[in-house]
């Protein structure tokens, strides 16, 4: 894989300095940082500018959210029914009546796990399918909630302040007995590297290593949390000066940008000239690539 330019460069235009004060914020060996800006974009070449405005939407329509897609199936959320967005830019309900409530959803070898707190399910083969009964002693489907997650042969769901997990190897399958971690507050962030699974709540930040989920410890990473639903995955050498490689985590805290990567390596990326200001609810984010560069965008909601 070619190495692409890195997101955070130190060099020409830094961005946005909003921790010191603002009188302190000075040009330094070449590096820039503006003490205030809005709608600024970053240039190739390190250099700030207004960033472009809205063109006319794709898909116009009214009560429209949780859009996703894996670069082969999009899907979304229109008042109260799951949707596909087609090729040609029209729609087709998947399945009506699933309820206004914020659908997420997880990629598992092609067939999309999606739940909204309220139901969960599949998409495969342009249809939705509900859990089946699994019919075991003890045994349930699996429990529908706000976040989903795939890691080691085990679908995971945050659901108000617990962390389930399927049965190995079965993701449609829990037991209610034991398949269950417990938060001190909701869960905020549910996000899987290689060799484990990032967690917050509304306290803290956590990594969960791998093994039986049951007995996994949550190492603290970080005292603050995870605003929820701004996690990305990415390849962590997209990220320079970090030394670190393989599957990470992008996602926004009060404290600055984040990132989780394999081993339960923490950084955040940066405390020292940007944090996130104001009492925030949610989020969403986005991957994009413009130039050489790959940017982390993120949509905040406040209270």
């Amino acid at each position: 894989m070619a190495r692409t330019q890195p997101m955070f460069e130190i060099r020409g235009f830094k961005g946005k300095n909003n921790v010191p004060d603002p009188a302190r914020v000075l040009p330094s060996d070449g590096v820039s940082f503006l003490s205030e800006c809005r709608d600024t974009d970053v240039t190739d070449d390190m250099m700030p500018h207004r960033r472009t405005g809205f063109s006319s939407p794709s898909f116009p329509g009214i009560l429209v959210h949780s859009l996703w897609s894996n670069g082969e199936v999009c899907l979304f959320i229109q008042g109260s029914d799951l949707k596909r967005l087609n090729l040609d830019y029209t729609a087709q309900t998947i399945f009506p009546g699933a309820g206004p409530s914020r659908m997420v959803y997880v990629d598992v070898n092609g067939k999309i796990y999606l739940t909204n707190g309220a139901t969960i399910g599949y998409f495969r083969e342009g249809a939705f399918n509900d859990f089946p009964d699994p019919q075991q002693i003890y045994k349930s489907p699996m429990v529908p909630g706000h976040l989903i997650e795939y890691f080691n042969g085990r679908l995971y769901v945050g659901r108000d302040n617990e962390i389930w997990f399927s049965d190995p190897m079965a993701l449609m399958r829990t037991d209610r007995r034991r398949n269950f971690k417990q938060l001190p507050s909701r869960v905020t962030l549910l996000s899987a590297v290689d060799d484990g699974v990032y967690v917050s709540d509304q306290e803290r930040t956590y990594f969960m290593a791998g093994g039986d989920p049951g007995e996994a410890a949550l190492m603290n990473k970080a005292d603050y949390p995870a605003i929820p639903y701004t996690a990305q995955k990415i390849e962590a050498e997209r990220i320079g000066e970090l030394g670190l490689s393989g599957p990470a985590i992008l996602w926004a805290s009060r404290m600055g940008i984040c990132l989780g990567a394999s081993g339960g390596q923490f950084r955040n990326l940066t405390e020292d000239y940007y944090r996130i200001q104001g009492d925030l609810s949610s989020g969403s984010s986005l991957l994009r690539k413009r130039g050489d560069s790959h940017q982390y965008l993120v949509s905040l909601r406040g209270n």
